[in-house]
C-alpha cells in the first residue's frame, strides 16, 4: 500500500501587490534574504534581492516535493532516481537505452548510473545487454518485472502528483512552465558565458 504522507503545517502565505495584481510571497524567506543580503546590496537593488528570494523558495519547494515523492515511492522499494530510470526505459524504443545516454538524460555521472542499474538489476527490474554489432555499447533493458511494477505504480503515482499540485489550476501550471523555462534559459546563458570566460582565461595564460 502507498504510504500516507503528512505535510508539515506552515503559515499561510502573505500577499503583496504588483501592478495591481495580488501575489503570494513567503514573509519568512523575505526576512531571511533581507537580513543576509542587506550588508552587500544597494537599497534599490530589488532585482538581486528578488532573485535570491526566488532561489531560496525554489530550493525549499524542490526539497519538499522530493521528500514527498521519496516517501510515496519507498513502499515499492524505489528511490526517485530508480523510478526515473525505469520511466526512461519504459518510454524508449524497445524499452532499452545505452548506459551513456541514460546518464545524459538524467544529468548524472556514469558511476551513479552504474550503481542505479546495479540495484535495479539485482531486483530483477532491469537487465544489461550489449548493442548488437557493437559490444562496446552496454544497454540497460526494462524487464517484464520492471514493466509490471510500473503498471502497478503509475495510477497511484499520477494521482499523488496531482494531489501535490492540488492548489494549482491549469493557467497556474502553464504560467509556472513558462517561468521555469525562462529561468532555465537564463541559467543556460550564464553557464555558456561562464564557460567562455574560463576558456578565455586559460588561453590568456
Amino acid at each position: 500500500m502507498p504510504k500516507t504522507v503528512h505535510f508539515q503545517a506552515r503559515p499561510e502565505p502573505c500577499q503583496r501587490t504588483f501592478n495591481g495584481q495580488p501575489l503570494f510571497y513567503d514573509a519568512e524567506i523575505e526576512a531571511q534574504i533581507a537580513e543576509r543580503t542587506g550588508p552587500f546590496l544597494a537599497p534599490d537593488d530589488m532585482g538581486t534581492r528578488l532573485a535570491c528570494e526566488n532561489l531560496a523558495l525554489l530550493l525549499r519547494t524542490c526539497g519538499a516535493i522530493y521528500e514527498q515523492l521519496t516517501a510515496l515511492l519507498a513502499p515499492y522499494g524505489l528511490s526517485v532516481a530508480k523510478y526515473n530510470l525505469l520511466i526512461l526505459l519504459k518510454a524508449a524504443t524497445e524499452n532499452r537505452l545505452p548506459m551513456s545516454e541514460i546518464g545524459e538524460r538524467m544529468s548524472v555521472t556514469c558511476a551513479n548510473i552504474t550503481k542505479l542499474v546495479d540495484g535495479l538489476e539485482r531486483e530483477g527490474l532491469v537487465r544489461r545487454t550489449n548493442l548488437p554489432g557493437d559490444r562496446r555499447v552496454v544497454l540497460a533493458v526494462l524487464t517484464p518485472e520492471g514493466e509490471a511494477l510500473l503498471e502497478r505504480i503509475m495510477p497511484s503515482h499520477l494521482a499523488n502528483v496531482r494531489r501535490l499540485w492540488a492548489g494549482m489550476e491549469a493557467p497556474d501550471c502553464l504560467q509556472l512552465t513558462h517561468l521555469l523555462i525562462k529561468l532555465r534559459q537564463s541559467v543556460q546563458a550564464f553557464a555558456a558565458d561562464n564557460h567562455a570566460r574560463q576558456n578565455g582565461d586559460e588561453k590568456a595564460r
